[in-house]
């Protein structure tokens, strides 16, 4: 037993190196986003760490005057301070700590149904194209995976046992506090369900429930009475408000909403290829359904239900949520969805060794053939990529020639917060001199992002420049980001 235990150990070892492997080596050469959210969210953590400007809340949502919890913040601080600012270090840690969800998916699937099930669940994660992605891109929204499966744990072992009820709570807290779109809706299906399937914890085990969820609000609530309730009048303002009113009526959201969760099923669970991936879910409801017919264990049936009906009750909300749902919204529900194709093909091996062995080694060896078909692609990346724009601060900062300059940026997103922090962070780094962002210079570079959707923008904002100095030479760098040196 003891041997087994160490051998199953070791297998979840050698999966977490190659989970991490396969999600840091595109990071590891630069391959990685650096977008509007990234770049705002390192100016902040440049001003929490070096200026020791503290706050109290997180990113922006996408409701005015309601913000995502400051813990994302206080997450990466640590990191970004060990890092000393350099984006690809930080990127290399959180991709490093979100690769830890394999270990837990092992754990949730151990105690769920033993050691089989568990590497199940562990081989799913390790190839899987969403949990690879979700790691190898610094978003709050992102953590969520990773606390779905930590709070799976918590309710087995709460099912189980009728204790812990205040990890729930810690877990529903954090959910929320990172992304607020996922765990609101997460939140009001998760205590729907709770009311359907008639569990009450007692008293003791509420009350520390409640605990562990507001523990982590603390920040919030601590900003909103110092601003007036800003967060809790918006809220109510974007809830009651009559332009809330989606232009999709409810038959169609139904549709969309349905063939949303589809996709997140397809890219988590079906390596980004729509047969394999439908198949494969055809394949799971089938065995679901002959599963639920047959077993035995009312514990691990309950269980089951559980996940069944919080799915349910997560696809209802957004139905009726009348915004646009954009898939960040439902970041976690893929690991809802894991442990029920953990137990298709747990069931299908079980009962059929021979033919679920040669079907499962079939479907993981395609998972494995298209990342390394994938890895034979060539690609420079396009104008998001970090290692592009360093390539282009690098290149303004030697046609500089230790020359003052200004830079100018054009970006679709409006606002350069991407080149903000790089030309703040590694441009004092490398070359001891940050531009300024609005005093005068002779000597000028502008920088254009592409503009594929509205390219007549990049010409207007040019036009605006007519006249501000000689043009010295216009260059394309990887990615179509345009570069022009201006002598005023």
């Amino acid at each position: 037993m003891a041997m087994a235990k160490k051998i199953s150990w070791l297998i979840v070892a050698v999966c977490t190196l190659v989970g991490l492997y396969l999600r840091l080596k595109g990071t590891w050469s630069g391959f990685f986003a650096f977008t509007f959210d990234q770049g705002r969210d390192f100016l902040l953590l440049h001003n929490l760490v070096y200026q020791h400007v503290l706050t109290l809340i997180g990113p922006a949502s996408g409701i005015g005057g309601v913000f995502h919890g400051v813990w994302w913040y206080w997450l990466l601080a640590p990191v970004f301070w060990l890092a000393q600012g350099n984006p690809r270090t930080v990127f290399l840690l959180f991709g490093i700590l979100m690769t830890f969800i394999i270990p837990l998916v092992f754990i949730l699937g151990k105690r769920i149904a033993g050691t089989f099930f568990g590497l199940l669940q562990v081989l799913l994660v390790t190839v899987s194209y969403f949990y690879i992605g979700i790691a190898a891109q610094i978003w709050n929204p992102n953590v969520a995976p990773l606390l779905t499966a930590g709070l799976l744990i918590a309710v087995w072992n709460y099912f189980r046992n009728r204790t812990g009820f205040i990890w729930i709570g810690v877990c529903l807290g954090l959910i929320l506090e990172f992304g607020i779109g996922y765990g609101g809706l997460f939140l009001l299906s998760f205590i729907v369900t709770l009311f359907i399937l008639k569990i009450r914890p007692n008293t003791s085990q509420f009350l520390k429930g409640l605990f562990g969820f507001f523990i982590w609000l603390i920040p919030r609530l601590i900003f909103d009475v110092r601003h007036n309730f800003i967060q809790v009048q918006s809220l109510l303002k974007y809830l009651g408000s009559h332009n809330q009113i989606s232009d999709s009526p409810l038959i169609v959201r139904i549709g969309e909403r349905l063939l949303l969760f589809h996709e997140q099923f397809i890219e988590a669970y079906g390596f980004r290829n729509t047969i394999v991936g439908s198949l494969l879910l055809v394949f799971t409801i089938g065995m679901l359904y002959w599963w639920w017919n047959h077993e035995r264990i009312l514990e691990r049936k309950f269980y089951f239900r559980f996940l069944f009906v919080l799915i349910g009750m997560l696809y209802i909300f957004s139905v009726l949520y009348p915004q646009p749902l954009w898939s960040y919204y439902l970041t976690g529900v893929p690991v809802l969805f894991l442990p029920c194709v953990s137990l298709c093909w747990y069931n299908l091996v079980k009962r059929q060794k021979l033919l679920g062995s040669f079907l499962l080694f079939g479907y993981l060896a395609f998972g494995l053939y298209v990342h390394i078909r994938s890895d034979r692609v060539s690609w420079e990346g396009d104008a998001a990529v970090y290692k592009n724009q360093l390539a282009v601060v690098d290149a303004v900062y030697q046609e500089a020639q230790d020359t003052e300059f200004v830079v100018q940026v054009y970006s679709p997103s409006v606002i350069d917060y991407t080149y903000q922090y790089l030309f703040l962070w590694y441009g004092e780094k490398t070359y001891g001199f940050v531009p300024p962002r609005s005093e005068e210079r002779p000597l000028v570079f502008n920088i254009l992002e592409p503009e594929k959707w509205h390219p007549k923008l990049v010409e207007a904002w040019l036009r605006e420049r007519e006249g501000d100095g000689t043009i010295v030479w216009d260059k394309i760098y990887p990615g179509e980001i345009r570069v022009q040196k201006r002598i005023r």
